[in-house]
């Protein structure tokens, strides 16, 4: 089974607009309304690539409940931590004319030590009975940076693979627990080094010499996401380069959810020993459902959500070459 953990879940709404005009009233064309936060997007591809997801997490409120409700109402497992204050709402306004899309983000509620040690012992006890635990998004008020590297260390000790994808120093503190994977994308790789070691716009030797240094402190594989121009994936054994399918995407919010449920559906199937040893036939695997999972979520418009046709075509599309 594959648990995610959302800390700072949502409900994401969408307005779509054909033209927004600052402080005019503006018509919505159609709005879409989902449990949001990147663990609960992982949770729904994973379920959709056919393995076995359960949502985990914070929730809060009558905003909470609906999260929850919600994510039941789509066949997904959940067992959540109430707390007492209100889940967060994420308003996306889409302009159609314009072609780009604004986003306004709610305060997350504030979580109490109680709340904290609350959430320690469900990780505890759901990563006894998981294979994969991903751990994904921002910190909500309240929680000391350090707090995912304290999930990843219950999770590993209770037998769990970990995902860590999260950025900033709730990043970097994480680290410090060894997750099996990282996910930055090339900006979060350099925040974790000093600015005259790595910045911005380096090329691929560069982000695989940053890469292989956290390799030799513990990580197993680190995924830096470039975006549309792909990945760099870094092991103890090889660097490779991922090239996804050539598209024009309608949506890219949901696209680094989209490869970590693609890797974390690998990781779940294939054999634990190649898997904790990181074996390139299992990592190449998980890359190439990870990066035709990103190319289909691109084409969808909300976070989340992958087509299985899509994925099937998009995986002969991938190019994979071996960089170190």
């Amino acid at each position: 089974m594959i648990t995610t953990v959302t800390l700072n879940a949502a409900i994401d709404k969408t307005y779509f607009v054909s033209g927004f005009a600052v402080g005019r009233a503006n018509r919505v064309d159609s709005l879409l309304l989902r449990p949001g936060g990147k663990g609960i997007n992982v949770a729904r591809v994973v379920k959709t690539l056919g393995a076995e997801a359960l949502a985990s997490g914070f929730t809060g409120g009558n905003a909470g409940r609906w999260i929850e409700e919600e994510l039941a109402r789509l066949g997904l497992a959940t067992d959540f931590v109430r707390v007492g204050g209100e889940s967060r709402t994420t308003l996306v306004l889409v302009d159609r004319a314009a072609g780009n899309q604004t986003e306004l983000r709610e305060p997350s509620p504030d979580i109490s030590p109680r709340e904290a040690g609350l959430m320690l012992d469900k990780v505890k006890h759901l990563a006894e009975r998981s294979r994969v635990i991903v751990f994904s998004g921002s910190l909500p008020s309240g929680l000391p940076a350090g707090f995912y590297g304290d999930l990843v260390t219950a999770a590993k000790g209770a037998g769990a693979l970990t995902i860590l994808d999260t950025s900033g120093a709730p990043l970097a503190k994480g680290l410090e627990a060894g997750p099996y994977l990282i996910k930055p994308n090339e900006e979060e790789l350099g925040d974790l080094e000093v600015k005259q070691d790595y910045g911005a716009g380096e090329d691929v030797r560069r982000i695989v010499g940053v890469s292989r240094r956290w390799v030799e402190r513990g990580l197993s594989l680190v995924v830096v996401s470039l975006g549309a121009a792909g990945l760099v994936a870094v092991t103890e054994k090889g660097a490779w380069s991922v090239r996804p399918p050539r598209l024009s995407p309608v949506n890219t919010v949901g696209c680094g959810d989209a490869l970590v449920a693609g890797c974390a559906v690998v990781f779940d199937r294939s054999p634990q020993d190649l898997v904790r040893e990181a074996a390139e036939s299992v990592v190449l695997e998980a890359l190439r459902l990870g990066t035709a999972a990103a190319a289909s979520a691109a084409l969808q418009p909300c976070a989340g959500e992958v087509d299985l046709s899509e994925v099937a075509r998009f995986l002969n599309e991938v190019s994979v070459e071996r960089v170190a």
